[in-house]
């Protein structure tokens, strides 16, 4: 019987997501769909469309209480956890210890990483974890335009070093993690991106081609390969969906605010559930709903995520149902991965676009 009221609950829960989100009401579902942590900021590289040489605020590792805190909250609800931050997560010496945890309370997780850190040692504590996910952020196909990009990293070490970690899987005879490499399109990588889809496909489960961003003017926009601004389209839908939480435990809207400028909340302090649809989230997500821009956070004015027609569009009832509808029907990670698919399509949908012109 409890069994079956949990479950009618969880359906309940995830209908509502796409009520909120279609109607743009200030109040969210009970706790956010994705949840990213911020595993460290610090980092080994100095990769070119990185946003890290604008970073202010302190620098440290997330402390396993904090993830504890985390974990126990989502435990029982539809959450995904994405461990990645301004920095290099194999960096924290306990990055193992923190997929325990999670994994320990049921919880889905997806971990991002630059794989120049992967060793055997660290892939087999990976693979043993039971990790959903791993995205490799790889951004060239040739070794020249990778090692200009990724400043301080080996082309062919870290090739190796992710062959490897799929070797591992098999040997392992596991079929998770799900293994993605992604690349982040700028003008430098732009002629590489068919030759990078062709060099990693059948090798990894996805290849996924993803859109540049200025980080809020944070990175220079001359990077990017096409002019991404065309003017405010649609409120920016992730107030309702996701949450970023820092090292140190501050609740901020997503990666963009990069030095935590707009703090909604710290874990530790209040429960997670209680900072998502407090006064400041709820403030928040309704200036942006009302269309009032010139009241939002300086980060989400800047945000080339709201003004690029190739990112967002207006969502019809039937859209929005259409999603729903899939995302009812999927777990978290699934719904995840799907719309990472279909950001992949759309970017290079925008990339063909632009070859036309």
């Amino acid at each position: 019987m409890i069994g079956a009221l949990n479950k009618w609950s969880r359906f309940l829960d995830r209908l509502s997501l796409g009520y909120f989100l279609y109607r743009k009401t200030r109040r969210a579902r009970r706790l956010p769909f994705e949840v990213t942590i911020e595993v460290t900021n610090h980092c080994n590289l100095r990769c070119r469309m990185c946003a890290r040489s604008a970073l202010k605020r302190d620098k440290g590792f997330v402390d396993l209480h904090l993830v504890s805190k985390v974990a126990e909250e989502v435990k029982d609800e539809d959450v995904l956890v994405v461990l990645s931050g301004w920095g290099e997560p194999l960096l924290h010496p306990k990055i193992g210890e923190i997929i325990n945890i999670l994994k320990g309370k049921g919880v889905e997780v997806v971990l991002f990483t630059n794989a120049t850190l992967l060793n055997e040692v660290i892939s087999r504590d990976l693979i043993k974890s039971g990790l959903d996910a791993i995205i490799f952020s790889f951004d060239g196909a040739s070794k020249e335009t990778y090692e200009r990009l990724r400043v301080g990293a080996s082309f062919d070490i870290t090739c190796t070093n992710i062959i490897n970690f799929i070797k591992l899987k098999r040997v392992e005879g596991k079929r998770k993690p799900y293994t993605i490499i992604q690349l982040v399109v700028s003008k430098d990588n732009l002629a590489e991106v068919n030759q990078f889809r062709e060099k990693w496909t059948g090798i990894v489960d996805l290849v996924s081609i993803s859109p540049f961003s200025s980080v809020s003017g944070h990175v220079n926009e001359d990077l990017s390969p096409i002019n991404l601004k065309y003017g405010l389209i649609e409120p920016c839908p992730w107030l309702w969906i996701s949450t970023w939480i820092t090292w140190d435990g501050k609740v901020i809207p997503c990666c963009k605010d990069l030095n935590a400028e707009t703090v909604l909340g710290r874990v530790g302090e209040e429960r997670l559930t209680n900072i998502w649809n407090g006064e400041k989230y709820q403030r928040l997500r309704g200036e942006m709903a009302q269309g009032n821009y010139e009241m939002l956070p300086y980060v989400c004015q800047k945000c080339d995520q709201m003004t690029s027609r190739y990112l967002v569009s207006k969502l019809s009832l039937v859209d929005m149902a259409r999603r729903t509808i899939r995302f009812l029907s999927s777990s978290p990670l699934h719904f995840y991965l799907k719309e990472l698919t279909r950001l992949n399509y759309q970017t290079l949908k925008m990339l063909m676009e632009h070859r036309r012109q």
